[in-house]
């Protein structure tokens, strides 16, 4: 019995030691996106208006050593789209390759909560000086009828895509990215909603190391499609953005604006108005070492 206590005492000991090493090598990482146009999960067949967002995207990741060379990353992240996600990854980086993956649980921000489960996966990988490729996707799993962790009537499917391709130019950084997220959602057995978001953009950055401050400019299109059984509805808008990196010591602070100055109302709306053009959405973000 006491060979017991020590074994206890001393396991005790190595994981208070263990997750004390992990959190002094955490890092923080949060960030947010205001205002956006788009069409509402809640949208129904009859409406005809534009809807305008509040917030767009907002995440909370800890980051802190796992397992030998690995990471684990987690936390929760939000967008109007997928709505709510608390997530768990693991991250693997050697040499010039990174590869991210893990499980989700998937809700709407309303009463009763549903949970859906979902699988992540992501690659990064640099092919010589120049060249990084990247991509990675989500997207829910359903163990229904074996475990059933949501009701039948209620179920819906988040899914997440995306690439991008980056070219480094001495101190700066060309890139072309690609998302497309989009959810279904199951309103009975015969109907559902289809919301999808689409982005194509193309961005210049500077990568200044010993500098305190970089930039980012971005050109892009995003469409927004809602689809039912018999509806169908698009809106495709062009847009500029300028972000500011800051760096001061360790801390990372970000924050940028996005103008829209193009939109084009297609499927099903062209009797509705477009928003008005300027559109202006804000960004912040912020990551730091605890």
């Amino acid at each position: 019995m006491k060979n017991w206590k020590n074994k206890i005492i001393f396991l005790t000991v190595f994981f208070l030691l263990s997750a004390v090493y992990c959190l002094s090598e955490m890092t923080v990482e949060s960030s947010v996106q205001y205002r956006a146009w788009g069409f509402k999960n809640s949208r129904t067949e009859s409406d005809t208006d534009l809807d305008q967002i509040n917030i767009e995207k907002t995440n909370l990741l800890l980051t802190f050593p796992f397992i030998h060379e690995t990471l684990l990353v987690t936390g929760y992240k939000y967008s109007y789209i997928l709505k709510s996600q608390l997530f768990a990854h693991i991250l693997y980086k050697k040499n010039k390759i990174s590869i991210e993956s893990g499980l989700s649980l998937g809700f709407f921000n309303e009463l009763p909560i549903n949970l859906i489960p979902g699988i992540y996966g992501k690659a990064d990988v640099q092919l010589g000086k120049s060249f990084i490729f990247s991509m990675y996707g989500n997207t829910s799993f359903y163990i229904h009828p074996l475990i059933s962790l949501s009701s039948q009537d209620c179920k819906f499917d988040q899914n997440l895509f995306g690439f991008s391709s980056s070219f480094i130019i001495k101190d700066a950084i060309l890139s072309y990215h690609y998302e497309n997220e989009n959810i279904r959602i199951n309103t009975s057995s015969t109907t559902y909603k289809n919301n999808i978001k689409k982005i194509y953009e193309i961005t210049v950055g500077t990568d200044l190391k010993d500098l305190w401050i970089n930039s980012r400019t971005g050109v892009g299109v995003k469409i927004a499609d809602f689809k039912t059984e018999s509806v169908h509805q698009r809106l495709l808008g062009v847009y500029i953005e300028e972000t500011l990196i800051f760096k001061i010591k360790n801390v990372f602070l970000s924050t940028g604006v996005k103008s829209t100055i193009l939109n084009i109302t297609l499927k099903d709306i062209s009797s509705t108005s477009p928003p008005k053009t300027p559109a202006f959405s804000f960004y912040t973000g912020i990551k730091f070492p605890i």
